[in-house]
């Protein structure tokens, strides 16, 4: 943020102002020469010139209006997009859709970046069209009083006139050596980092910039993925889980967290993690996920590296945390969020997955709750509904590999047993890993890890 909103800003206000400096000094040179020739202005000449200066001036105001109505929206549409994605960083990571959010974000920024654009020309047109014009009035006055009006009483006036006009230049300059001094310090950082980066980097950078114009022309940053893998063709069955041999500790001088940790679970299979809070579930789905390395051991998620299968976007993953990850939007919009195309997400698929969820009561007293908008916080949903729309969410992409983090924290036993029978059906079509520390999750499944057993 400091980069995108200080950096880069205050170095193209360096850039700026030094253009504006060079500006001023041939300004001022001008001025200084027409001093020497002594001469004045013609009223007439000049109220006509500035009626069609005003005309424009009256034209640039409606389209800067234009223009900046549109600039506060497209502010929110980028602080939108970081907090969602900051506030879903896990199940954006999960389900592999930080190829979509990035390249979400960067259209918005290049709509920014248009608008400001367009908006800072037309305003440094405004303010120094009157100023430019003027000055090539003054030189044209100046010419036909020299050649053909020999005015004596005006020399005096026109001399004044632009010696004012001088020192109004060397004032502007002033000012702007100012600006350059102060934002110098930005345009170091600026330059160090641009210096730092390879070719490569520089190249990939400008991509979006070259979108950008002051023409209103729209176009669409075309993304490279960086974050997901589509090389891989699409996998039909439930992945295995091998941990061999695990060591991780999070300081080196203290006990480790998981020591000579090995489990296996066969595709289809489901397993739970048990213990007490601040035991080490979360370490152990952390590692199973890819977001944290252990200091020793192997990790496989079907005979791959964790960070390698998943950047595969032909595996099907569904995630359900203690946090609902809800953003703005219709319900269907946060039920298909993540989906793959080769899931159905039709109304019916939607409804289905709900009630899957034990959403029915939602369905029941809105029929259209699919167009239902809510907000980043669910407000009008209960923290149990929030979870449970996120276990929808899940089900209707037809995971094979489904994780669920404390999914009952909020729900009552006769809602938990139910969705832990939904659960327990995904059986053979899905690998599955809970995390819970409630008996009713783990009613049916394969395999029990209590974490408390392991530092024994």
């Amino acid at each position: 943020n400091f980069r995108n909103g200080e950096v880069a800003k205050n170095t193209a206000t360096f850039i700026s102002c030094l253009n504006a400096l060079f500006n001023a000094t041939i300004q001022a040179l001008v001025l200084l020469a027409m001093m020497m020739w002594l001469t004045w202005s013609m009223t007439l000449i000049g109220l006509i010139s500035f009626c069609f200066i005003g005309m424009v001036i009256l034209g640039i105001n409606r389209e800067v209006q234009k223009v900046a109505v549109k600039i506060p929206d497209a502010q929110m549409k980028i602080n939108k997009g970081i907090e969602r994605t900051a506030r879903n960083w896990l199940l954006v990571r999960i389900l592999r859709t930080q190829d979509k959010e990035y390249s979400q974000q960067i259209n918005h920024q290049i709509t920014y970046g248009n608008l400001d654009i367009r908006l800072t020309a037309l305003s440094t047109i405004n303010n120094l069209f009157p100023n430019l014009i003027g000055s090539y009035l003054i030189i044209l006055l100046i010419t036909v009083n020299v050649f053909w009006l020999d005015v004596d009483a005006g020399t005096f006036i026109s001399f004044l006139y632009i010696f004012l006009r001088f020192t109004q230049a060397v004032s502007g300059g002033s000012a702007l050596l100012g600006k350059l001094t102060a934002s110098r310090p930005y345009f170091s950082i600026g330059a160090n980092l641009l210096k730092e980066s390879s070719k490569e980097e520089r190249q990939e950078a400008s991509k979006p910039t070259l979108k950008i114009n002051i023409f209103g022309r729209d176009s669409s940053y075309i993304h490279t993925n960086r974050f997901s893998d589509h090389q891989f063709s699409a996998q039909s069955k439930p992945p295995s889980i091998q941990l061999k041999n695990i060591y991780f500790g999070f300081e080196s001088n203290k006990d480790p967290v998981l020591s000579n940790f090995s489990i296996s679970l066969s595709g289809g299979q489901q397993i739970a993690i048990v213990g007490p809070s601040g035991s080490g579930k979360s370490t152990l789905l952390g590692i199973i996920l890819g977001i944290l390395e252990p200091s020793k051991g192997t990790v496989l998620i079907e005979g791959m590296p964790p960070e390698k299968f998943f950047k595969c976007q032909a595996v099907s993953l569904g995630y359900v945390g203690t946090e609902s990850f809800l953003f703005e939007g219709t319900i269907a919009d946060n039920l298909r969020y993540g989906a793959t195309d080769s899931v159905d997400t039709s109304e019916e698929a939607c409804l289905n997955a709900m009630k899957q969820a034990s959403l029915d009561e939602l369905i029941r007293a809105n029929p259209k709750i699919l167009n239902h908008e809510i907000n980043e916080n669910g407000e009008g949903l209960s923290a149990g509904q929030k979870q449970r729309l996120g276990l929808a969410r899940a089900l209707l992409g037809k995971p094979q590999l489904l994780i669920l983090d404390e999914v009952s924290a909020n729900l009552d036993i006769d809602t938990e047993s139910g969705i832990a029978t939904t659960v327990s059906k995904l059986k053979g079509s899905c690998t599955t890993v809970i995390v819970s520390h409630r008996a009713g999750m783990l009613a049916y499944t394969d395999k029990t890890i209590r974490i408390k057993d392991l530092k024994k």
